[in-house]
């Protein structure tokens, strides 16, 4: 609806100042993100935890103030290096301020994650986000208020989420403060402050390139490609959300993480691979079906990205080696080692396979960050991986993968049928061929279960 007021000029600013913000988000949260609930666990009681909570709070509030306020200086300066006039210094303030508010709420969000009040954390993103929603329709419909409107009605959201936050967490979360906690907050998590630039150079880098090698017209398909393949990345990101203060909790209970994180990475290849596989089996369908004639080639990359951002979870659950020995350096290194590999596969792929070489560098690119962090971290946590049984899954993917980019006669509709087909296969080689007798059995008795709750709800 938004597109009746804003101009394709007004979202290149939108755009542009939110990468800015998100390039220098980590110079605001200083890794806190990471290190939050290391510190959290490792305080002896239930006080102790909640300054943990409410130091690093203060504490990123203070250093996001501080460089906001730089910032607010040169915004004028700022707007002129993005955008080449100094007319948007104002949204450039609204934006840091935004994120200054962001930061403070975090600690917050951690502890709600921590404490496992998933319901209150969802509730309260909502509210905000709906909040937001509605305060840029007011601003931007009614007031006419353009650009600006729609910045402080995300500045206003953020508001919100942080209050809101704070006040659910009162009851719980008891106020005070111990500044020793401030060293280790930021000597644990602000080496994985640099990860960010890795993961900006390996999703953007390949746009630039392709411009460069093939021309823009490949830059645009593959833009539609990609953002279809990343509609998995919503999924990978609630795995994301929940993952961390589930194995934070193992941090006294390695033994038991051992064997623990390796049926979670079975199971999560074989449901999220599972979901990854649809995006191969549909891309050519749904791609012909949603957009125009120029755009059906974008089909080829929906998959691969989507299997990139697969990748990425399996690499978050690699994590906790790294993350429970304090090593998040390494984590770093694993990032920017992946970022290098990327750029170099970009310039060896796209003159050869154009925009799929990219989406093939990118896979390749997530697919070393789960790879180089087993390496690395087998050494402080040798988890129990099944990997025969993950191995069986992978073949039966590659091969249906593989089989997608057949074309068949009568598309889309027979596109949607060999999906089906396909799909449905592949489900019966997960039961019968990847899955033990037990887990089999434990697998159709959930089934049986869910059967009975809808025959008797």
């Amino acid at each position: 609806m938004l597109t009746r007021y804003f101009t394709p000029d007004d979202y290149g600013v939108i755009a542009l100042i939110t990468v800015f913000g998100a390039l220098i988000s980590s110079l605001y949260s200083l890794g806190a993100g990471n290190s939050l609930g290391l510190c959290y666990h490792e305080a002896p009681d239930a006080a102790e935890r909640s300054r943990v909570v409410w130091t690093s709070s203060a504490f990123l509030f203070v250093n996001s103030l501080v460089l906001t306020l730089i910032g607010s200086l040169l915004a004028e300066q700022i707007s002129f290096l993005l955008l080449g006039s100094r007319d948007y210094a104002y949204l450039v303030r609204l934006s840091l301020l935004t994120l200054t508010i962001n930061t403070a709420t975090m600690p917050f969000q951690g502890y709600l994650q921590l404490a496992e009040r998933a319901k209150t954390y969802v509730a309260l993103s909502t509210i905000s986000s709906l909040t937001t929603m509605l305060l840029t329709v007011l601003e931007v419909v009614y007031f006419r208020r353009g650009l600006s409107g729609m910045f402080e009605a995300t500045l206003f959201g953020a508001i919100v989420l942080l209050l809101g936050a704070i006040i659910t967490s009162l009851p719980r979360l008891k106020f005070g403060f111990n500044l020793r906690w401030i060293w280790p907050l930021v000597k644990i998590g602000f080496p994985s402050t640099f990860g960010i630039g890795a993961f900006f150079l390996i999703d953007w880098s390949d746009r630039i390139m392709i411009e460069r090698f093939v021309g823009l017209k490949q830059v645009g398909t593959y833009a539609v490609g990609y953002s279809f393949g990343m509609v998995i990345s919503l999924a990978v990101a609630s795995f994301g959300n929940a993952w961390p203060p589930y194995f934070i909790s193992f941090l006294h209970r390695r033994e038991e993480a051992v064997v623990l994180f390796g049926k979670v990475m079975k199971y999560y290849i074989i449901l999220y691979g599972s979901l990854t596989l649809l995006f191969f089996l549909t891309a050519r369908p749904v791609i012909t079906l949603m957009t125009t004639p120029p755009f059906h080639s974008a089909f080829s990359v929906v998959g691969l990205v989507a299997l990139a951002y697969m990748f990425k979870g399996c690499y978050l659950i690699m994590l906790p080696a790294l993350t429970f020995e304090k090593k998040l350096y390494l984590q770093t290194a694993i990032e920017w080692a992946a970022a290098l590999i990327n750029v170099g596969l970009n310039f060896l792929l796209i003159p050869i396979f154009n925009k799929e070489g990219a989406a093939i560098s990118t896979a390749i690119a997530y697919l070393c960050l789960p790879v180089f962090a087993h390496l690395l971290g087998r050494r402080y946590l040798p988890v129990r991986y099944d990997w025969p049984r993950i191995a069986r899954f992978a073949a039966a993917f590659i091969v249906l993968a593989a089989l997608s980019y057949f074309p068949l006669p009568g598309a889309p509709v027979s596109g949607f049928a060999f999906a089906l087909i396909a799909f449905v296969l592949c489900g019966l080689y997960v039961l019968y061929v990847t899955l033990s007798s037990t887990e089999r059995a434990a697998f159709m008795g959930l089934l049986a279960s869910i059967k009975n709750r809808f025959r008797y709800s």
